[in-house]
């Protein structure tokens, strides 16, 4: 039995100057035809037939959004689309403004035996 996958993209306000690392990772048995993340342009970024695990890191600005989605499918496995966004700080010290979000598709079959 195969599961269709598809995570839309969720989108969140980026705060000032955040780098942003994008994620999907998987196990088990399942293809991702499609991912599609925000990269600050006006139209979100699509790449084809990605190998995993699969990452991206774009800087963002006010007004843009955070978001990632996959399409694909999942037969005995699991898929996971993360995304993680830390504050550019511009006077040079560290900072603890963060965004994080994670979404996760999984079918795991399982099989049983009988004694005869």
């Amino acid at each position: 039995m195969e599961t269709d996958t598809s995570l839309l993209p969720t989108f969140v306000p980026a705060p000032m100057g955040y780098a942003v690392k994008y994620e999907v990772i998987g196990s088990g048995e399942g293809t991702i035809t499609k991912i599609t993340y925000r990269d600050g342009s006006s139209t979100p970024a699509v790449v084809e037939n990605p190998t995993l695990p699969w990452t991206k890191t774009v800087t963002l600005f006010p007004g843009a959004n955070v978001g990632i989605g996959m399409e694909g499918s999942v037969t005995n496995g699991r898929f996971e689309v993360k995304y993680n966004g830390t504050l550019n700080s511009t006077s040079g010290g560290s900072s603890d403004a963060q965004v994080t979000g994670s979404r996760v598709c999984e079918q795991q079959i399982s099989s049983s035996t009988s004694a005869n």
